[in-house]
């Protein structure tokens, strides 16, 4: 049992089961003694305190990250290939945070959820939950665009790199004429070959691919390095570095793979807070009262809890039912209960504004 809870709990104690209902294993165990010693072992006040500290941490960090990404028009294709470790990475740490907060707020023991209330507070999680659910749902939404185009922006590069190394073999072979005649028969020969080798590239064996292209990008860096010839062209030099742009391109758009979307869906699941979320509602209604611009935040908020849905309706996919309807049409029911709820708070605050425009102009 101790291998167990060193294992699988070692920092944590609270765990959803299926649909989002949430179990304490301090007080669930209680009753097995082996069990309760080997949990005690891990989850102790100090213990507790310090990883509310941590999740504390994580919430000011993550907030700060996300603010980088969330901003209009600043998470961008670009941006999206050349950073998709360090974006699922943020991912993965906003949604680790939230969770744990979320889940062992509702411990049932008394000390415990003292400490962890103590230290985290329900406003700045709030505001992270909006953060991250517009940053999810842009991350997706641009992720899904790649995936379904990868092949075509692939073979757009492999035309452009060969047909930009052509110009350069010419160039060195003395049949262009940019800025003064230069002969190179070796440098022509190489250039050619390399473009033989892109012509070859196919986009379904990514992994070979990918070796070679990486061993093209290190003599071409070098190329600029040791030739001045390359350095003193300025249309030598555009050439040779779009090609290696290109490159590096074509290598980023093979690490974009369906499987990232899987990894996304996994990581920002948020079926367990079915129940969770209600001690949250008085909240969001506040964060909106105070700040009209959340209001566009929620719609993803919103599209981030019909997660919630997914695993059972999966369950009932499988199965074959014939309850699917029912069940969906349920959950479906509870999640615009909770969204009419949110949202009830709008009305009020404008009814609110147009009494105090009011009694301005009254006076």
């Amino acid at each position: 049992m101790r291998e167990i809870c060193d294992k699988h709990f070692p920092d944590n104690w609270v765990i959803p089961i299926y649909g989002g209902q949430l179990v304490d294993l301090l007080a669930f165990w209680s009753h097995f003694e082996a069990a309760k010693r080997a949990l005690q072992n891990n989850i102790t006040p100090a213990k507790v305190e310090f990883l509310a500290k941590q999740c504390l941490e994580g919430l000011k960090n993550s907030s700060k990250r996300l603010n980088t990404y969330i901003i209009e028009g600043q998470l961008q294709e670009k941006e999206t290939l050349a950073n998709a470790k360090e974006l699922l990475s943020c991912l993965r740490d906003a949604n680790t945070t939230i969770r744990w907060i979320m889940l062992h707020e509702h411990t049932t023991d008394k000390a415990l959820h003292k400490i962890i209330m103590s230290i985290v507070q329900p406003r700045p999680m709030v505001r992270l939950l909006l953060k991250l659910s517009k940053f999810e749902h842009l991350l997706k939404e641009l992720v899904t665009q790649i995936v379904k185009k990868k092949s075509k922006m692939w073979t757009k590069d492999k035309e452009q790199i060969m047909f930009d190394l052509t110009e350069v073999s010419e160039f060195f072979a003395g049949n262009r004429d940019w800025g003064g005649e230069y002969h190179d028969q070796y440098l022509s020969e190489w250039c050619a070959e390399i473009v033989a080798a892109v012509q070859e590239f196919e986009y379904k064996n990514t992994s070979k691919v990918g070796r070679k292209i990486q061993k093209m990008v290190e003599a071409l860096e070098d190329l600029q390095l040791q030739h001045n010839i390359v350095e003193d062209n300025a249309l030598i030099q555009d050439k040779i570095q779009r090609t290696v742009n290109n490159l590096m391109h074509m290598i980023r758009i093979m690490g974009i793979k369906k499987e990232f979307l899987e990894h996304m869906r996994i990581i920002s699941d948020f079926s367990y807070a079915w129940v969770a979320m209600e001690r949250y509602l008085e909240h969001l209604r506040q964060v909106i009262s105070n700040d009209a611009n959340t209001v566009m935040m929620l719609r993803t908020v919103f599209l981030k809890m019909s997660t919630i849905m997914d695993t059972p309706l999966q369950h009932i996919s499988n199965a074959a039912s014939n309850d699917f309807d029912s069940v969906a049409n349920y959950y479906s029911s509870q999640l615009l209960d909770f969204v009419q709820r949110v949202l009830q708070v709008i009305p009020v605050k404008i009814f609110e504004e147009l009494d105090f425009i009011s009694s301005i102009m009254a006076t």
